[in-house]
């Protein structure tokens, strides 16, 4: 990665979140389906998607794939309160996302 000195590759620490997230990303696919796309509509400024998923959760947000009237669109959307620091975390923060999204809605 030529865009990437040296100091800083020898800065670079591995996501702690990353390695444990999948159970995280399971539970909100299969049952949190109306809290992700208002994530994609509200937070990610998808506005016409009809149907998001979540495909990463990471120490600095969560990445989504979303359907939209001009197609799939992937996305990502920062957690709040900055980088996570370890997976006890994750909850807390897709918690949050999903107050953010709900109070952006229109009407709310």
């Amino acid at each position: 990665m030529s865009w990437v000195d040296g100091a800083a590759v020898a800065a670079a620490s591995a996501d702690p979140v990353l390695p444990h997230a999948r159970a995280a990303i399971d539970h909100m696919n299969a049952d949190h389906a109306d809290a992700t796309l208002a994530m994609a509509q509200h937070l990610a400024g998808l506005s016409s998607a009809t149907a998001a998923t979540v495909h990463v959760i990471d120490r600095h947000g969560v990445t989504l794939y979303a359907d939209t009237a001009e197609g799939f669109r992937m996305a990502r959307v920062g957690f709040g309160d900055g980088p996570l620091h370890d997976a006890v975390e994750i909850r807390t923060a897709v918690v949050d996302l999903t107050h953010r999204a709900r109070k952006a809605a229109p009407g709310r």
